[in-house]
């Protein structure tokens, strides 16, 4: 997946950096290694968001735009990813209501059906065996001495016959006339030309360190019998190249999977926190962005604390981080560092991408997700259809005590 550029069409006005060089001194900003290559001296956040979005690279836009966006906006982005999210797997769990874990054990079953189906290779085993069998039948055939008229091989045929008898008929006369000649020479013209003969193979062998004989011999065998002829491996190529591409997509789905998903089963581990405080935990970091208020933000640090390991944990925490006052009951304020809000965001926008269900991949999460941060920099996504309490999450806070959710509540900016 990979963005057009053409989003972008209102200005970002909802940016607390414009530049780089601003997010970098003021917001403790750290390019990765292969976003630097797209900074130049005066580049805007507009600009270097297009560039790295435009060259899919989706996760690095989504990190620099929480490091560059106002907090508060950061936040609220965070919470409509999660959002986005939720809807996803709701949508999903309609067509599928399995569980994620039989999802995966039927996408798994499903593989391992495709990669067991020798219907492909067994094919190619058939004809195969046909083309060998059809060769047998023609090589057969050739070697045989008669043939009838009618068979499409009689020409070749008799070509090849004919060709082989021509060859015995001149061997057997040209041994019949050595014959002739040897048996009618005087018996010592025999025993010297012997003689001769001995000492010049002896003279050969001396000479070019091997028998005259085997000599005669190599060159006969490699006259009659010529090179050998590679076999055609064609078919043989495509059988284990599909083999090797079965071996080589088991490989990358099973590093795919544990890359995704790794359930960790050890005894004692604590247990998973039940749905409702990760739904307080979002309805506290939505309660901040409405009203802005330190103790919120203390709040959603309270809540979300327990389940940051998930993104409803880590948006409250996101919240608590873009406060004015890290500890509101102290009389000397404690301001969070420069990008620790920015990692809460950008934490939660990845969190929301790596999230187990839903039918999206981690690529068309990003996608959606840098589409709804930059709305939400251009002002188009705002809070002002939220303005209004969602169900009840929980009793463990006095949610009303804390400042309504109403624009009339007392609140603060950061800005």
């Amino acid at each position: 997946m990979s963005w057009d550029g053409r989003g972008i069409s209102k200005p970002l006005v909802l940016l607390d950096y414009e530049t780089v060089e601003d997010t970098i001194t003021h917001n403790a900003y750290k390019p990765e290694e292969d976003v630097e290559p797209f900074f130049h001296p005066d580049i805007t956040t507009e600009e270097l968001l297009a560039k790295l979005a435009i060259s899919e690279k989706l996760k690095e836009a989504c990190d620099y735009l929480a490091s560059s966006i106002n907090r508060r906006v950061g936040v609220w982005w965070a919470y409509r990813c999660i959002k986005e999210l939720h809807k996803e797997i709701e949508e999903e769990n309609k067509k599928n209501p399995l569980p994620p874990k039989e999802r995966r054990k039927q996408a798994i079953d499903k593989k391992i059906a495709e990669w067991s189906d020798m219907g492909e290779l067994n094919a190619i085993q058939t004809q195969n065996d046909a083309n060998v069998a059809k060769l047998n039948e023609t090589m057969g055939k050739l070697a045989a001495k008669d043939m009838t008229d009618s068979d499409p091989l009689k020409p070749l045929h008799s070509k090849i016959q004919g060709g082989m008898d021509a060859d015995v008929s001149s061997m057997n006369a040209i041994k019949k006339s050595l014959d002739d000649m040897v048996n009618g020479a005087p018996s010592g013209v025999k025993a010297s030309a012997q003689r001769n003969f001995d000492q010049a193979l002896a003279a050969y062998k001396v000479k070019y360190g091997h028998d005259f004989k085997e000599q005669i011999n190599f060159m006969v065998k490699k006259a009659v019998f010529p090179t050998e002829i590679k076999g055609n491996t064609a078919k043989a190529d495509q059988y284990f190249g599909i083999i090797e591409s079965r071996v080589k997509a088991v490989k990358n789905y099973v590093e795919g999977e544990l890359g995704k998903h790794f359930p960790l089963k050890i005894q004692g581990l604590p247990k998973m926190p039940s749905k409702q405080k990760y739904d307080e935990a979002l309805a506290s970091a939505r309660r901040w962005v409405l009203t802005l208020t330190d103790e919120n933000g203390k709040i959603a640090c309270d809540v979300g604390n327990p389940v940051s390991q998930k993104p409803e944990g880590m948006c409250a925490l996101a919240a608590f981080w873009s406060c004015t006052n890290l500890v509101p009951e102290s009389k000397q304020p404690v301001p969070p560092p420069p990008g620790l809000a920015a990692k809460g965001v950008s934490m939660t926008v990845y969190l929301c991408a790596m999230a187990e269900g839903g039918s999206k991949s981690y690529e068309e999460r990003y996608l959606d997700y840098y589409k709804i941060g930059v709305n939400c920099a251009c002002g188009i996504d705002t809070w002002d259809e939220a303005w209004k309490p969602e169900e009840e999450v929980g009793e463990e806070y006095d949610w009303e005590g804390k400042s309504g959710f109403g624009r009339n509540g007392e609140s603060h900016s950061d800005e």
